[in-house]
């Protein structure tokens, strides 16, 4: 459902695998990303989907971080300890 509400409005989605040992299919959620965005990509490691989405994004855009609790925590700690994420605000 959340992906069916957030990808109509994104110009690309990076899909990666969450650390937690329950993650299901995760590639999966590709197929259904497709369904409305083109530009799809998949990234094994969450320091590398960052890293996709910071290339891909443009100096005004906007990088949404969705998951359990588990992805976006790794997410922000990987944010939080990069220098080039310096100038990035993150939303609490």
């Amino acid at each position: 459902k959340v992906m069916e509400i957030l990808a109509p409005l994104a110009q690309a989605v990076v899909v990666t695998r969450p650390l937690s040992p329950r993650a299901g299919a995760w590639e999966e959620l590709a197929t259904f990303a497709r369904r409305y965005v083109e530009a799809v990509y998949l990234e094994r490691e969450i320091s590398a989907a960052l890293a996709t989405a910071r290339r891909l994004a443009g100096p005004s855009d906007l990088i949404l971080v969705t998951g359990s609790f588990y992805m976006v925590g790794e997410a922000r700690a990987c944010l939080v300890k990069e220098d080039s994420w310096a100038g990035c605000r993150i939303l609490r």
